[in-house]
């Protein structure tokens, strides 16, 4: 995976995430702009292999509420919003963005069997359909036990470039977001059906707890929000590079 896009590694080969982290104090002039990514039209999905490709991957949607959390939260109100400000960020920097949706509607035709099943199959295939691509799936957790807190990170086992980025997004979390307690990384089984199937690198970040008081409230807040979107982007901006200079 080589992407030609040296505008993006050029801007980030040396900002540390610190710098990147600062995009959060912008967050309220950028309300207005990020919304500018959403379009009536569905997301491109036609391959162009010479052009690498990130697909940001809102979880759930429609009606598939996802996660159900404190504070009246619903997952994929979350997931879009992160998502959102994810693919604007990236978008900026020059790389070529898919999302999977830009709005709170299910994917599929519905006609594959469940509904849900539905959305998950056009979302595997949105993927595959990229062959110079990476797949980054977002979404919140959710645990009986309240005090379960803390981001987790799964990736496919179907390519090993899914460890490497997942590594280094594993790192950025540990070092800037949960210096103290880290959730250790996790391969992916058949339970994650969009890590399973996919067959570009991919991972799937659980930005925090609905259950948890703590975190619930803090997902909701733009700035931190804006704070996962510029892990991602630092986290991105370092593995390419080091694909560029191994």
């Amino acid at each position: 995976m080589k992407p030609p896009i040296i505008r993006f590694i050029a801007l980030f080969l040396s900002a540390s995430l610190l710098f990147a982290l600062s995009v959060v104090a912008l967050s309220g002039q950028m309300d207005s702009v990020y919304s500018a990514i959403v379009t009536e039209e569905s997301p491109p999905v036609k391959a162009q292999d010479d052009i690498f490709t990130v697909i940001v991957d809102a979880g759930h949607g429609g009606e598939d509420g996802g996660a159900q959390g404190l504070y009246g939260t619903c997952e994929k109100d979350l997931n879009l919003a992160v998502a959102l400000k994810t693919a604007k960020l990236l978008t900026d920097c020059g790389v070529r963005v898919i999302l999977t949706r830009d709005g709170d509607y299910m994917l599929g035709d519905g006609k594959k069997g469940t509904k849900k099943l539905s959305d998950l199959r056009a979302r595997v295939d949105i993927a595959n359909g990229q062959k110079n691509a990476l797949l980054i799936s977002i979404h919140m957790n959710k645990f009986p036990l309240s005090y379960c807190k803390g981001v987790q990170i799964f990736y496919s086992p179907n390519d090993g470039r899914s460890l490497e980025f997942a590594n280094v997004l594993h790192s950025a979390v540990k070092e800037h977001l949960e210096p103290e307690k880290t959730r250790a990384l996790k391969e992916a089984t058949s339970a994650i059906y969009l890590l399973d199937r996919v067959r570009i690198p991919a991972v799937l970040i659980e930005c925090g707890f609905l259950s948890n008081e703590e975190e619930a409230k803090r997902l909701t807040d733009d700035d931190c929000q804006y704070r996962f979107a510029a892990l991602i982007l630092c986290a991105l901006s370092e593995y390419l590079t080091e694909e560029r200079n191994p």
